[in-house]
């Protein structure tokens, strides 16, 4: 019986060790960007080295307060955002060709690095943190 539940005790541990989910504090605090409480995380990846990346599904209006609360610039086609994250994504990443029919926000915090793109056809709102430096810290 013992043994069964140390076994049992080992795959929770494990799970729970292997389960990556969105901060959503860690993203304010680096950003200064709000996500609205009703935006659904579509995805979530953290490599827990360089980069932490989450999709959102994002109604009308929730575009509408990030956009007024963040000064969101269009991508022009002369500057499409570098974003990494895209990579580690599955079920909804930014295409490289439709970047540019987006809105995006970037800058740092000390050594940490943030991009949120945001496409509002189709309702869709990506962020990416990239740690400041290998380790994760």
């Amino acid at each position: 019986m013992r043994k069964i539940i140390l076994v049992i005790f080992c795959i929770v541990c494990l799970l729970q060790a292997c389960k990556k989910s969105y901060n959503n504090e860690y993203y304010e605090r680096i950003s200064g960007i709000k996500i609205p409480i009703t935006a659904s995380v579509i995805e979530t990846f953290d490599n827990g080295e360089f980069l932490t990346v989450t999709s959102f599904q994002v109604t009308t209006k929730e575009i509408k307060e990030l956009t007024s609360q963040n000064h969101f610039e269009p991508v022009d086609g002369s500057f499409v955002p570098g974003f990494m994250g895209s990579n580690f994504l599955k079920a909804a990443s930014p295409a490289k060709s439709d970047l540019n029919k987006c809105l995006m926000i970037g800058g740092e915090n000390g050594k940490a690095l943030f991009t949120y793109v945001l496409d509002t056809s189709k309702q869709l709102l990506w962020a990416e943190i990239n740690y400041p430096d290998w380790g994760g810290k």
